[in-house]
């Protein structure tokens, strides 16, 4: 009697390898549903969506496409994708978890910066400030703790003062600061128009910025940890993004509503701590629309209207107002657009760059490094 021979089934592939078949997928929001594809915040790709992505993945590397169902599972449990809201059915909607968010973000800050023009070590989470704070690069020089500040302690000098009572009478008086050459940290307000014309022409202008806000997120996140960053869309109206749908964002056909965006904007600057506060607006195009007091919207699309002109560059002013500044990032070159932008800049008291979309990551993210005055 012949032996029977057992063929080893081939291991899955490493789940991040896997997500990485589909991410480009996910972000260029190619679903095919219209309706989907030009709204600011769509419906999120459902599970049978994925599903069938992942099985094109498959048969394109001579895979089972059968294998999707448990690659889909595995994407779940190891937090690269999760279910929308808190029903955790199959047939609601995805969005990126937590590890697909990480990855994508670092896989696009090495794209647009590049290994050597990251920080180094020393400047890792850092903006210029003359001022000396608590932190890991010491200075030599020390002082008391202050309440609510995060505690660097420099435990030689607290026991010279605890000496000689017992350890149990110390108190938050006796605590000594390391002092360190550390940087403000700071607010960021990143505004993208949604608006259709971010697509038109055959070029597409979005799917770049939307990167760059997925690059500057990983990069706050894992090198500025005290700063505090919020994303806007803005077509028609303007709308927070959460992080986990900033990935699927795309655009509509809708008319730039920058007023209402700068003044999310200047609603989040006002609220933040944060000693150094600015607003990136990335956009295409002149501003077109403008919410009135009762909540209605007024269009238009021709030339330049002074209406919503002198709107958006009074909020631009309360956003100076605040010790803020107003970055404006213009995918434009049209001479009374590019005016336009100037008053911008002039009204936020910030700094105006005309670029092309592919060039944009580079330039932002730099500008970003480099720290604010």
């Amino acid at each position: 009697m012949s032996a029977v021979r057992y063929q080893r089934r081939p291991p899955l592939p490493d789940t991040g390898e896997v997500f990485s078949w589909i991410a480009e997928d996910l972000v260029e929001a190619g679903f095919e549903d219209p309706e989907r594809r030009y709204h600011p915040t769509p419906d999120p790709p459902t599970e049978e969506e994925v599903r069938a992505l992942l099985e094109r993945a498959l048969k394109a590397r001579g895979e089972d496409p059968k294998e999707a169902e448990q690659l889909l599972e595995r994407l779940l449990e190891e937090g690269f994708l999760k279910r929308e809201g808190t029903t955790g059915t199959a047939s609601g909607g995805l969005r990126l978890g937590p590890r697909g968010e990480r990855l994508l973000g670092a896989r696009y800050l090495d794209e647009l910066l590049g290994a050597r023009t990251l920080p180094g070590r020393a400047g890792l989470g850092r903006h210029p400030s003359p001022e000396r704070a608590p932190g890991v690069e010491a200075s030599g020089e020390t002082r008391p703790y202050r309440p609510g500040e995060p505690l660097a302690l420099d435990a030689v000098e607290t026991l010279k003062r605890l000496l000689p009572r017992p350890l149990e009478a110390l108190t938050e008086a006796d605590l000594v600061q390391t002092l360190a050459e550390a940087g403000r940290a700071m607010a960021t307000a990143l505004l993208l128009d949604c608006s259709h014309s971010m697509i038109l022409y055959e070029k597409d202008r979005f799917t770049p910025a939307k990167k760059v806000a997925l690059a500057l997120a990983h990069l706050i996140r894992t090198r500025f940890p005290g700063d505090r960053l919020k994303v806007f869309c803005f077509g028609d109206r303007a709308e927070e993004v959460p992080p986990g749908k900033l990935a699927l964002l795309s655009v509509g056909p809708w008319h730039t509503n920058t007023a209402e965006a700068l003044a999310k904007a200047y609603r989040f600057l006002a609220r933040s701590p944060e000693p150094q506060k600015q607003a990136i607006l990335i956009t295409d195009g002149k501003p077109s629309a403008l919410t009135l007091p009762d909540g209605s919207l007024y269009k238009n699309a021709w030339g330049l209207d002074e209406r919503i002109t002198a709107a958006t560059l009074k909020e631009a002013a309360r956003i100076r107002r605040l010790g803020a500044s107003l970055h404006v990032f213009m995918l434009a070159d049209q001479p009374e657009l590019l005016d336009f932008v100037r008053r911008l800049v002039a009204a936020g008291r910030g700094r105006a760059l005309l670029t092309d979309p592919d060039a944009l990551g580079k330039h932002l993210l730099l500008d970003f490094l480099r720290g604010r005055d």
